[in-house]
């Protein structure tokens, strides 16, 4: 990163990029790489998505990388829980029900369903101050895309036609981009920054 406090505000992951951040904790540092590996396997492309439709796209994807490594991960592995986190986290609800991780375990898909419900409900009704800070993040992501409300069809299209075979290569588009100061899409990325400063949602960097 070139420029780490204004970069924490980039969604790199969304146009295929990794992003290197260290954190003092690395069961933390695994886990933000995991979250990002995850948009980046799991991130579907359209062209011509209306502005609706894409922050319909884009949330639901973030749905599944928050669940993937800040819930499901430690179904798989509970013994992680005590080297991260100190502060409660959601997936402590229900790290005590052996029950429940066994079905997960097992791939039972009505116990995955239920998790993914009662996160949808976290997000729109939150009943304590762990769901409250879920719909924060929740909300903060619309000012994203707010952001490239103008612009994201350029990387959708381009990231489709990518994954679909009719282009070699990004590097086009990244060059056409002329990144600021090592930062790809600095002008976005920039006002995005703002956003954080402005509503106070930088996070605790572990």
């Amino acid at each position: 990163m070139q420029d780490k406090n204004v970069e924490r505000a980039a969604f790199t992951s969304w146009y295929n990029v990794l992003s290197i951040k260290k954190y003092q904790n690395k069961y933390i540092q695994d886990l933000y790489y995991l979250h990002e590996l995850t948009h980046i396997t799991s991130m579907p492309y359209f062209k011509g998505l209306s502005f609706d439709d894409w922050c319909n796209k884009m949330r639901g994807n973030e749905v599944v990388a928050s669940l993937e490594s800040e819930v499901f991960i430690y179904f798989r592995f509970p013994e992680l829980r005590k080297h991260t986190f100190k502060e409660e986290i959601w997936a402590d609800r229900f790290l005590e029900n052996k029950n429940l991780i066994k079905q997960f375990n097992t791939n039972n898909h009505e116990c995955i369903c239920e998790i993914m419900k009662l996160r949808e409900k976290a997000y729109a009704k939150p009943c304590d101050n762990v769901e409250s800070v879920l719909k924060k993040f929740r909300d903060f992501s619309f000012l994203f895309y707010k952001v490239w409300e103008n612009d994201y069809n350029k990387i959708e299209s381009a990231l489709y036609d990518f994954h679909s075979g009719d282009t070699k290569s990004l590097e086009d588009l990244f060059l056409a981009n002329q990144s600021i100061k090592g930062i790809l899409f600095y002008d976005k990325v920039y006002q995005h920054y703002q956003n954080y400063l402005n509503n106070n949602n930088i996070r605790p960097h572990y």
